[in-house]
């Protein structure tokens, strides 16, 4: 299976383990005694927020910021409630 992704993809993963724990959702390694992805998936949204909180922060002052937070939470709010 991951040969044939990688062969896709061009290119060739150095461990194929961690390829394979990337791939593989808790209920199939709950039924086939193997590692899930939770864990990286956990690293992978910590990265997310690294980046994401880094651009933020270098590209809008504070109010710019703020304000569109508010919107968003405004309009979030307001589409859950219609």
């Amino acid at each position: 299976m991951t040969r044939n992704l990688q062969k896709a993809i061009g290119y060739e993963f150095k461990d194929h383990t961690l390829l394979e724990n990337a791939l593989s959702h808790s209920s199939y390694a709950n039924e086939h005694r193997c590692q899930s992805n939770e864990r990286l998936e956990f690293l992978g949204d910590a990265v997310l927020e690294l980046v994401s909180s880094d651009f933020l922060y270098h590209e809008f002052d504070y109010i710019t910021f703020f304000l569109s937070c508010q919107h968003f939470y405004t309009y979030f709010f307001k589409t859950i409630v219609a």
